[in-house]
């Protein structure tokens, strides 16, 4: 009785350790399939890959939004069909910023900022500032707030600046500096002679 009793237990330990290990297997199986998809993601994010780019549409920009206050003005673009290529997508960029900054409105600012989106239904070239968003699940992702579509919501794809170095205006780079950022990464800044780097880029 006692043998069968101990049996019983022995059986009823080892199903619970089965079971306990089972679950921590589980477990350590839905960890790793989440880390692929992040390592993924990174991945993805760091080559600038998007699997929606179409080489056969062209890319276009729109101007949705523009701000001014105190020397600083910055302007708010969607980016429809961006490369997929980081460097593509930096000279898309730079190349449309030389054919609409007039070097003369740049020199007028402290700071003079562009930031660019990739264009999705959420932040669309129609774009209305505390307009209520058009569909359920961006209404459900970036309304909860309750004011509507705001650009701040949304992450940028790419930042561009020209920012005055009143600290070096005598320097021989005439005290301007120029910013590209690529989504969250770091920003490339150089010091520059603002006349000749804008006739430079221009003429490319």
């Amino acid at each position: 009785m006692t043998k069968s009793i101990y049996r019983i237990a022995s059986e009823i330990t080892s199903g619970i350790k089965y079971t306990i290990l089972l679950m921590i297997a589980v477990v350590i199986i839905a960890l790793m399939i989440i880390l692929l998809f992040v390592i993924y993601g990174v991945i993805i994010d760091w080559l600038g890959i998007d699997e929606h780019y179409d080489k056969n549409i062209p890319t276009e920009i729109f101007k949705i939004k523009e701000t001014r206050s105190n020397g600083f003005k910055v302007e708010y673009f969607v980016i429809s069909n961006p490369p997929n290529n980081k460097s593509l997508l930096k000279k898309t960029i730079e190349k449309y910023n030389f054919q609409t900054q007039p070097i003369d409105t740049i020199k007028r600012y402290d700071t003079y900022k562009r930031k660019f989106y990739r264009e999705t239904e959420c932040i669309a070239r129609n774009y209305e500032e505390g307009k209520p968003y058009s569909t359920t699940s961006c209404r459900v992702y970036y309304e909860s707030n309750g004011l509507g579509q705001q650009v701040r919501d949304h992450k940028s794809l790419v930042n561009t600046y020209f920012h005055r170095d009143w600290d070096n205006w005598n320097m021989p780079h005439r005290g301007h500096q120029y910013g590209y950022q690529y989504k969250d990464l770091k920003v490339k800044e150089i010091n520059i002679n603002i006349d000749s780097f804008y006739i430079k880029h221009s003429r490319n």
